[in-house]
């Protein structure tokens, strides 16, 4: 199978046979360089551009090592990074800054990166004093390169079940970030039989069901629900279903009819989970052995 550039690539194997731990970047955003902010010299492409992170409060580190590496933020060499605790700290006494658990500067109220480069790559964060809950912000894990703007962010394929043909199989990959992860990709994957109704596709499978299997271990990859019911009367299930569909609005996917919402015991399914880098395979079958069409969608659910 083939894949995107630091995308989520979606590609068919085979038919009928896509929070604390993450940065808050509240100023301007990672951008890609406009042709009128970049020249080219003889070592490559160079950034003029200005970025400013404000970084937010962290509530879990443990020493200089965090419990986490936040998804990379790509600016392209030559620009301007400019680091700092966000407003939200109020009045602070010092400010240290450390790349990698190294200390960088002491007592700067910003980190001030100038014309950067792969040697800047790493995560950057800085130790507050003058505020005694959260005496550390939040991790940036910065990487100086090109990256590409266009993504594929998802695929859907529409196959016809029979009796000679029971199972449809898909495959597809997410590969790592640049700059490494040990924070997965949110995927969304729905397949929609009795849903298809309402949109003219006349025999709808009545009961798909359907696995997903890591290629690299071979096992299956589920969901599980405790009996949990929480103080509002709702149950981890319930809130799994309202989150999938939010979600499914969010990416957006054509809604459902609400009296056929997705579930793990009717004709409509999702799965939406963090999937680690690598291998899957995705195959729908009819319970009961019935024929009828059905969608498979895989959506990258983006931050």
């Amino acid at each position: 199978m083939s894949s995107l550039n630091n995308a989520f690539v979606v590609a068919i194997l085979a038919s009928a046979g896509p929070v604390l731990g993450q940065p808050t970047i509240a100023a301007t955003p990672p951008a890609f360089p406009s042709h009128d902010a970049i020249e080219v010299v003889e070592l490559g492409i160079r950034d003029h551009t200005q970025h400013v992170f404000e970084l937010g409060a962290s509530a879990v580190v443990f020493g200089s090592q965090f419990t986490y590496l936040p998804p990379a933020t790509i600016v392209a060499p030559g620009a301007e990074v400019i680091l700092r605790p966000s407003a939200g700290f109020g009045q602070i006494t010092q400010v240290d800054w450390y790349r990698d658990g190294t200390l960088l500067a002491s007592s700067q109220p910003e980190l001030v990166l100038d014309d950067v480069s792969s040697h800047d790559n790493g995560r950057y964060y800085a130790r507050i004093q003058g505020h005694s809950e959260f005496p550390v912000t939040r991790a940036l894990n910065l990487h100086v390169g090109i990256a590409d703007q266009h993504r594929l962010i998802n695929l859907s394929t529409r196959v016809k079940l029979t009796a000679n043909a029971a199972t449809a199989t898909f495959g597809f990959v997410i590969e790592p970030p640049i700059g490494g992860s040990f924070l997965g990709q949110e995927i969304l994957i729905r397949v929609v039989g009795p849903g298809l109704a309402p949109y003219g596709v006349e025999q709808p499978l009545a009961d798909p069901e359907m696995a997903l299997r890591s290629v690299k271990t071979g096992n299956a990859v589920g969901l599980g629900f405790t009996q949990i019911v929480f103080d509002d009367g709702t149950t981890p299930e319930s809130r799994y279903h309202d989150r999938v569909q939010k979600i499914s609005a969010a990416v957006g996917a054509f809604p459902i009819d609400a009296s056929l919402p997705f579930s793990r015991v009717d004709g409509n399914r999702a799965l939406l989970m963090s999937l680690p880098a690598g291998a899957y395979t995705l195959t729908v079958n009819s319970k009961s052995g019935a024929t009828g069409d059905v969608l498979v969608e895989v959506y990258e659910v983006r931050p």
